[in-house]
């Protein structure tokens, strides 16, 4: 993303290049490499509404000098915050936020953190001083190219407790603008490319879940009701009822220690739909429970129209639930 220009105006300040058109162009062919800033819209996030919906960078207060940043003199803006009285590392920290906010580039990508998204935008060169800063904007601010935005380039929404720590780690950074380390995995996200270690796993995962259907299905019908068993009180269930027991149509009656929800497990090694319709139909005069998974290690069931609420467990999801309860061992000790 290197390389862009700026013009000046007819009152001599400057602004990026490109427009919003031919930004959303250039976005469509990916982003980055660039220079990278982390800013911080405010204190408490005071700053985000006017620089999310007005299209703007906020940063800074009345006690930034305005006239030594336009200068260009970083010395003197260092020695001013010295000055004011902040110790000689703080003031270098200073005088560099104001430097950056002044000096970086228009293909500089600047990231936020607010309204639980991750959001990006470019910066037209031109900085404006309003003067005092207030609760809700900033001493100075530059426009966005285009608005800020909180998708990916292919759309998807960038909800951050979806995203990695180290990325968002810098949500925390105590000052109002930092560098980011996590700069290829914000280029991935950004422009929607898995990461290829990511994609490795996945494809073992997928390999792994696999392997593991024909075990189940060579699983004794005892075994295969103890694993059901098994994974249901992993994901917290608690059997209220014997396993197997003397219950028509009920192999396993389970309940939620905390809401109270009650479900009904029936538990098959094989069987035709036929079947599974007719206990839908039982499940639904009887209301016994609140939801009725049917589990099945062999067989193609679907959903009958008047099925809810019913969960059908057949051998692939199955293998997942294995994988995730981490049954894998007891799993293969049974199968072998």
């Amino acid at each position: 993303m290197g390389g862009r220009t700026s013009t000046a105006l007819a009152d001599g300040s400057k602004e990026a290049s490109y427009c919003s058109v031919e930004l959303a162009a250039w976005v469509g062919q990916g982003i980055g490499p660039c220079p990278v800033r982390y800013i911080k819209l405010g204190s408490g996030g005071g700053w985000e509404a006017s620089a999310l919906d007005g299209g703007r960078i906020e940063w800074g207060n009345s006690g930034d000098p305005a006239d030594l940043a336009a200068a260009g003199d970083w010395t003197a803006v260092r020695q001013h915050y010295i000055w004011q009285g902040k110790r000689p590392a703080v003031a270098t920290s200073y005088a560099n936020e104001m430097r950056d906010f002044f000096t970086l580039g228009a293909d500089t990508l600047w990231i936020t953190f607010a309204r639980d998204r991750l959001w990006w935008a470019f910066a037209q060169l031109e900085v404006v001083h309003r003067g005092m800063e207030s609760a809700t904007q900033g001493s100075f601010y530059r426009r966005t190219v285009g608005p800020w935005r909180c998708t990916d380039i292919a759309g998807k929404p960038l909800v951050m407790h979806d995203l990695s720590t180290a990325l968002t780690k810098v949500a925390s950074y105590p000052r109002t603008m930092c560098m980011v380390e996590a700069e290829a995995y914000l280029f991935r996200l950004l422009n929607a490319e898995p990461d290829p270690a990511l994609l490795a796993a996945r494809d073992a995962l997928c390999l792994l879940e696999k392997s593991l259907v024909p075990l189940i299905q060579q699983l004794h019908w005892a075994d295969f009701e103890t694993l059901v068993d098994l994974l249901f009180f992993r994901a917290g269930w608690a059997r209220v009822s014997r396993l197997g027991g003397t219950l028509k149509d009920h192999d396993l009656i389970l309940e939620q220690p905390i809401t109270g929800q009650r479900v009904s497990v029936q538990v098959k090694s094989r069987a035709s739909q036929a079947v599974l319709n007719g206990y839908v139909q039982r499940f639904n005069e009887n209301q016994f429970a609140d939801q009725l998974y049917f589990i099945c290690h062999s067989g193609e069931l679907t959903a009958p129209p008047s099925a809810l609420p019913l969960h059908i467990w057949t051998g692939p999801r199955l293998a997942r639930e294995v994988i995730a309860a981490g049954l894998g061992n007891w799993l293969l000790e049974r199968a072998a």
